[in-house]
């Protein structure tokens, strides 16, 4: 008999202590409300330190995002890359064009693309493409029904869900499989205060650290800060400025016609900061 009232104390404690991790299904509907549904102009900073000798390079990118399959990215070299650094990218259907001699060529988009899970405005889209890419399950897809137990609502935790922590802040890892000192496994992590998108986990050699949020305007949060680990470089990311833009802009430059204006020059003179651009971008 003590032991049955044990074991039910046991059971009485543990499902409060799981109340408090939300079902994915509600997890990315929180994190898709902190994004606006205008389309958005992005301006921001890359920037890589030469391990060997201390020689910065940036670049500036300005992004114009429709929604997360829809993005073009337009790139100027700074400072000692001002004048051999002018290209253009347009992402669309899961393919990659650029202007090539004159001719708009396409490819498919990296795996390592990770910007569709910050421009993604809808959590349809969001569940869409993290299970695509491994994130989730297919029953992530769905939305859970609800269990009860003793006529109160349960929250049983759903096995790719995960209470963790990211960058000093309670967050919830989401990842088909928990990690191993010898095997890791695609996972993002996405904060308890606010439901923002706090990291990503593509590889064991790339992981993206996006911190210091703010809201350029209502609805409109964005990272000011994203820390790129790839291998042994670091890749800094500040934004300058995120603003909605108009339909007619949106035309105009997320059209691969644009590409054509945009300029050809990919003379980075930098070996991390062109494996940017290849692997990331």
């Amino acid at each position: 008999m003590k032991k049955f009232i044990f074991c039910l104390i046991l059971i009485c404690l543990s499902l409060p202590a799981q109340s408090y991790i939300p079902k994915f299904w509600t997890i990315s509907s929180m994190l898709s409300r902190t994004r606006t549904s205008s389309p958005l102009k992005v301006v921001q900073d890359i920037t890589v330190t030469d391990d060997e000798l201390g020689n910065k390079y940036s670049v500036r990118e300005t992004i114009y995002v429709k929604n997360g399959d829809l993005i073009k990215i337009k790139i100027q070299g700074k400072d000692a890359l001002s004048s051999q650094v002018r290209h253009s990218l347009v992402y669309k259907a899961n393919k990659k064009f650029y202007n090539n001699d004159g001719v708009i060529s396409s490819t498919s988009v990296s795996r390592n693309f990770y910007s569709p899970l910050l421009y993604t405005k809808t959590a349809t889209g969001l569940r869409k493409y993290l299970n695509l890419h491994g994130y989730i399950p297919p029953e992530g897809l769905s939305q859970p029904q609800t269990t009860f137990i003793s006529n109160s609502v349960s929250s049983i935790p759903e096995s790719y869900v995960h209470l963790s922590r990211t960058n000093g802040k309670v967050s919830f890892a989401i990842t088909k499989k928990l990690s191993t000192p010898g095997s890791v496994h695609p996972t993002t992590w996405v904060n308890q205060d606010g439901f923002h998108l706090g990291k990503i986990r593509i590889d064991k050699n790339s992981v993206i650290n996006l911190i210091n949020y703010k809201e350029f305007t209502k609805k409109n949060w964005h990272p000011r800060k994203q820390i790129i680990k790839w291998k042994h470089h670091t890749f800094e990311i500040n934004t300058i400025s995120v603003t909605p833009i108009s339909s007619r802009q949106v035309n105009s430059e997320l059209s691969t016609n644009s590409l054509k204006n945009d300029g050809q020059l990919v003379n980075f003179n930098n070996e991390a900061l062109e494996s940017f651009y290849k692997i990331f971008r």
